[in-house]
């Protein structure tokens, strides 16, 4: 009775027996997923990093971690941790895998520089001492490039502007954020609202206009310029206080020339006038 329960189990769950597992899976499917807990899609694309996460639910009696992957409909060993010691089993594994884990209740890794070829199912289990194997499996979905975005202007009757995000999308956009960068000041960046489409006065402020969109897999971005001669209020307060400057400047100078102008006639006149005074004195006698 209990042979014919183990091999049921087994034919649900597919062979897990490998040779760095020597231990029989025990464990019922609708168990499994209490116990190893996984994303059960991971979206990335190519060139990426990405962290296939894989914890378990218990603690303590852990013996090993092992990673497999699917190849050529075969379930492939390419990482195992047993008790501080780390194998990496394919030159997959040797050049772009890391292990995140530990021994007791995570058992994670990291695939760098993501291809095409990583697409697939990875089983992680945990070996455990004297329960036995605990294992659930992760889909790795790879994009051939990422989502490409760009931004649409639509002139309206009264001539206000929306802007359209269109995403070139293989997976659905969660949501969307615009923002715009100041033309004069490239670190200054304001959020304007969420959504598809971005209404605007026809008075709009000069800029850079950016959408961002999220996806399940990251983020991307568009963007459009938008100038408008004359609706920059910035630029005009800057010709306005330029003006100012320049009039205060020349009614400065104005007035220190007409003031010292006056200064020097009330010190030379004096003495020309005591020079004609002591003349006409003279001549009197």
């Amino acid at each position: 009775m209990t042979g014919h329960l183990v091999n049921s189990v087994l034919a649900d769950l597919g062979d897990v027996r490998t040779p760095s597992i020597s231990r029989e899976v025990f464990q019922r499917k609708t168990e499994i997923g209490q116990l190893v807990t996984v994303n059960e899609e991971v979206h990335t694309w190519i060139g990426s990093n990405v962290v296939l996460n894989c914890s378990i639910g218990i603690t303590g009696g852990v013996t090993q971690v092992t990673w497999q992957r699917n190849e050529n409909g075969q379930n492939v060993d390419f990482l195992t941790y047993s008790r501080g010691k780390l194998q990496k089993l394919t030159k997959f594994a040797e050049s772009r895998v890391e292990f995140l884990g530990n021994e007791s209740t995570e058992g994670s890794i990291m695939i760098r520089d993501v291809t095409l070829a990583d697409e697939s199912v990875y089983t992680c289990i945990f070996t455990t001492f004297p329960l036995g194997a605990y294992l659930n499996k992760s889909s790795l979905i790879v994009q051939d490039r990422p989502d490409s975005v760009r931004v649409e202007v639509r002139l309206l009757d009264n001539e206000d502007l929306n802007l359209i995000c269109v995403e070139v999308s293989s997976l659905p956009a969660t949501n969307f954020t615009w923002k715009r960068k100041d033309t004069m000041d490239s670190d200054a960046e304001e959020e304007l609202g969420h959504g598809k489409t971005l209404y605007i006065k026809k008075y709009f402020q000069n800029g850079q206009y950016i959408c961002e969109v999220n996806t399940p897999i990251g983020k991307s971005s568009g963007h459009l310029h938008l100038f408008q001669p004359g609706s920059s209020c910035l630029l005009v307060q800057l010709w306005l206080l330029l003006f100012l400057i320049l009039f205060l400047v020349f009614g400065i100078f104005f007035w220190y020339s007409k003031h010292s102008l006056t200064m020097k006639e009330e010190t030379e006149f004096p003495k020309e006038k005591e020079v004609y005074r002591t003349l006409g004195d003279q001549g009197c006698s």
